[in-house]
C-alpha cells in the first residue's frame, strides 16, 4: 500500500503496479504515463507561438521566472532517458500552442532514471 503523496518515484509505482520496466516506458514514450522531475530554483521562460504573416510561426515570450517543484518531461525524452539511462533536457511538456524551456542559455538539466516522477 503506498501513502498519500503528491507524486510517486517511478521504481515505487512499478513494484506496487507490479509492472514490468518495458511497459511504463512504451506509456511514457507514448504519452500515456506523463513523467516529471523535481527541479529547484530553476530559470524558465515560458511562452506561445504566433503566427507570422509571411507564414510559419514564431515564439513569443510570456513570462521569466525560477520554479521550484515538479516539471514533466516530453515523450522524446522519456524515450531517450530510457535508452541511455540520462538525457539532457532543455524544454518541457506543455500544450502543443505553447513552450516551457530552460532560461539559462545553454545548460541543460541532466536528468537521470532515478530522477523520475509521477504525479498522483
Amino acid at each position: 500500500m503506498l501513502i498519500e503523496k503528491d507524486y510517486f518515484t517511478l521504481v515505487e509505482l512499478l513494484e506496487h503496479w507490479q509492472m514490468p520496466r518495458r511497459d511504463a516506458v512504451y506509456l511514457a514514450e507514448n504519452g500515456q504515463l506523463r513523467l516529471s522531475v523535481r527541479v529547484f530554483h530553476q530559470r524558465l521562460e515560458a511562452g506561445g507561438f504566433e503566427e507570422h504573416p509571411e507564414g510559419g510561426s514564431f515564439r513569443v515570450p510570456y513570462r521569466h521566472y525560477v520554479h521550484t517543484g515538479l516539471l514533466d518531461l516530453e515523450e522524446r525524452d522519456a524515450h531517450a532517458l530510457f535508452r541511455d539511462h540520462t538525457v539532457e533536457v532543455f524544454s518541457f511538456h506543455t500544450p502543443p500552442d505553447e513552450y516551457l524551456e530552460i532560461h539559462d542559455e545553454g545548460v541543460p538539466l541532466v536528468v537521470r532514471e532515478s530522477d523520475l516522477l509521477v504525479r498522483h
